[in-house]
């Protein structure tokens, strides 16, 4: 935040019982300097304003920066191949259509798949995947997490298969 008045919520985060656990800074008052290395980043906001903290905190360990984005980046449909899904715990094998996004595939054929904002954001969608090149189109999973996760409502595949923990 730029200074006090900026910040929807102020006293609450001042005065509520996690006062000691929560530091907030303003970027009027200089550099923002975390109170240690183990401290966590929350940002919320404009993407150039996230872009912007993220750089600043270039060296905090993914696993200790977290954001969420007001909307998803453009995200595009299907591929331009077909692929296979292969589902590692029903052993089921569902085709995905040229251009057929894999969650409307999981769909179409009876699977069950919980979805909130189905633009990679909510991170509700998000599922284990062992085989295959999926391609992440999300905003919510580090690079560490899409080495064994992927959202289903905006990934892709950029293999003739996919193996999902489904």
């Amino acid at each position: 935040m730029r200074q006090r008045e900026d910040l929807l919520f102020a006293p609450l985060l001042e005065q509520g019982p996690w006062r000691d656990c929560v530091t907030v800074s303003y970027s009027s008052q200089g550099a923002l300097e975390l109170p240690d290395n183990a401290a966590h980043v929350y940002c919320c906001g404009p993407d150039g304003f996230m872009q912007a903290v993220k750089a600043h905190y270039s060296a905090l360990p993914d696993a200790h920066w977290h954001q969420e984005h007001f909307s998803a980046s453009a995200v595009s449909t299907g591929g331009e191949h077909g692929y296979r899904l292969l589902l590692s715990v029903s052993g089921r094998e569902i085709e995905v259509a040229a251009g057929q996004r894999l969650i409307d595939a999981l769909r179409v054929n009876g699977v069950a798949c919980e979805t909130v904002c189905e633009q990679g954001v909510c991170g509700s969608c998000v599922v284990g995947w062992q085989d295959g090149r999926p391609r992440h189109q999300d905003e919510c999973l580090t690079d560490e997490d899409r080495q064994s996760y992927v959202a289903l409502c905006c990934a892709g595949c950029d293999s003739d298969s996919l193996t999902l923990e489904l």
